[in-house]
């Protein structure tokens, strides 16, 4: 098994520095081409790693222990304006290619038939300011929501209920929270309308047939 996870690893080592793959996922031509630190491969493997703490923490650290280059790390806003040259289906090319991987091993372990692939549990904590209690805290002050602690979607332990909101909540995390800072409540919120925007009319999905959520609601009105 560790030399099959060898031999995926090498396999997606090879998709992210091939020059086609950087042109296929790209969001205008010249993106990439001039000889800088965050060059298309290292923005890859960057966003790859589940970025969780402060960016400026993160690209620190990546660039002294991960790429050892000897050199200073970068800034936040030009990580920020890097990410925006990358198209999202870099990412899902890359998940297809290493699902497919796996999928033609037959030793798949299984829990009562079912292949378990991810369950989201998560929660968000906030400091415990009136602003952030005002905002997000429902006003019915329940037992549940007086703690600091606020659960994003579902009973805890229970990945079936709200499956569809749960998968949105993991996404969101992903491509918006963990990838920038917010500077204040309302900073978020306006990050969040964008966000929301764009997964609704840009966003493509492939069960969508490739289409955007909007896009393929209108396409079946019609």
């Amino acid at each position: 098994m560790n030399q099959f996870f060898y031999q995926i690893t090498r396999k997606a080592s090879e998709l992210i520095n091939s020059d086609d793959y950087r042109k296929r996922n790209i969001t205008r031509k010249t993106a990439f081409t001039r000889n800088r630190k965050l060059t298309f491969p290292v923005m890859i493997v960057l966003l790859l790693n589940f970025l969780t703490r402060t960016m400026q923490i993160e690209l620190d650290d990546f660039f002294a222990n991960v790429l050892d280059a000897g050199t200073d790390s970068v800034t936040k806003q030009a990580f920020f304006k890097a990410r925006k040259s990358i198209l999202p289906d870099a990412f899902q090319e890359l998940f297809f290619m290493t699902r497919d991987m796996m999928l033609s091993k037959n030793k798949i372990k299984r829990h009562k038939g079912y292949r378990i692939l991810a369950i989201d549990g998560s929660e968000l904590r906030f400091s415990k300011t009136k602003e952030n209690k005002d905002v997000f805290v429902s006003q019915s002050r329940s037992a549940e929501n007086k703690r600091e602690k606020v659960q994003v979607m579902s009973r805890k332990g229970n990945c079936l209920d709200n499956a569809c909101a749960e998968n949105f909540f993991s996404l969101l995390k992903t491509e918006l929270l963990y990838l920038q800072e917010f500077e204040s409540v309302e900073h978020f919120i306006t990050e969040l309308k964008e966000y929301i925007e764009w997964y609704n009319t840009k966003r493509i999905k492939l069960k969508l047939d490739g289409m955007s959520p909007v896009e393929y609601r209108l396409a079946k009105a019609t």
